[in-house]
């Protein structure tokens, strides 16, 4: 079963781009099941109008000044980065 990711409107080159990685995306708005992954862009989007996690949850990942890199890199550790310096 693949992942699926919800992305605010304005995210739709990233969301490609993930489809493509065989992600399946759905524009925030669109989104009525259970997502693993939710991307934003705007830190003044309210909680109300995220949509439903799955049951495990989900991450969300502001994607301002990340790359596409980066963005995959956390999608698949489900953590933004290590706690501790090694």
């Amino acid at each position: 079963m693949s992942k699926i990711i919800a992305y605010q409107t304005g995210l739709e080159e990233i969301a490609e781009a993930l489809a493509w990685r065989g992600y399946d995306t759905v524009n925030i708005e669109d989104a009525k099941n259970g997502c693993d992954a939710i991307l934003i862009k705007d830190k003044k989007i309210s909680f109300n109008e995220l949509p439903e996690p799955n049951s495990k949850g989900a991450i969300i990942i502001n994607t301002s000044g990340k790359s596409e890199a980066e963005i995959l890199n956390t999608l698949i550790k489900r953590s933004y980065n290590s706690l501790f310096d090694e």
